[in-house]
């Protein structure tokens, strides 16, 4: 008894009982819809600058985008949005929340509830960030949210793991970003960052 193998309507494979082999079809090609979708845009490696701008990076062209950063500092990462070109969304409706553990199990959590102009992307740093997040729907207008994760040096030999997330509580849509260093609670791109930063587009 002969079979064949389909996804999404398209034959991948052909099988017989008889000799109980299967026969990949080499030459069928997925629709896009159902392969991978994630595509990088744009990568920027940095040495001893206040802030790293992405200009243009946000499109029709993807739904989400994942950005991947490491970069050294020693205060809070911010990323703050553009609405064009490089003119920056600065008013106070960006909430965001992180928690996390040092290695000594020691917990530490930062929060803002729309009383900032920025996300912050860590909790005071002394060295490497490395920061994994996800950016959902930045070019609609509409809410933008965001959840991810970073890994950082807090001082000498002590290092902590973070969960964040968070949302620009307003229906804008945004064209880009920038990521800067400075203090807590202090939104002006002051203090130097090395590194490297990528973006990736995917759609839903």
């Amino acid at each position: 008894m002969a079979g064949i193998l389909k996804v999404g309507g398209v034959p991948l494979a052909t099988h017989s009982d008889s000799t109980a082999k299967v026969s990949l079809d080499t030459n069928v090609e997925l629709p896009a819809s159902q392969g991978s979708s994630l595509s990088l845009i744009s990568t920027q490696t940095f040495s001893s600058v206040t802030s790293v701008s992405f200009q243009n990076c946000f499109s029709s062209t993807y739904n989400h985008y994942k950005l991947l950063m490491q970069a050294d500092c020693t205060a809070h990462f911010w990323l703050q949005f553009f609405t064009t070109g490089t003119t920056a969304h600065t008013s106070n409706d960006y909430s965001s929340a992180i928690a996390g553990a040092d290695d000594d199990g020691t917990d530490s959590r930062f929060a803002h509830k729309s009383s900032v102009a920025a996300w912050n992307l860590n909790n005071d740093s002394s060295g490497k960030n490395y920061v994994d997040m996800t950016i959902y729907n930045p070019n609609v207008a509409t809410e933008t949210y965001f959840n991810g994760l970073t890994t950082m040096k807090r001082s000498a030999g002590k290092f902590i793991a973070n969960f964040m997330g968070g949302a620009v509580d307003i229906s804008t849509s945004f064209t880009g970003f920038r990521v800067f260093a400075n203090y807590y609670n202090t939104l002006v791109p002051a203090l130097n960052l090395s590194g490297v930063i990528s973006i990736y587009g995917t759609k839903q």
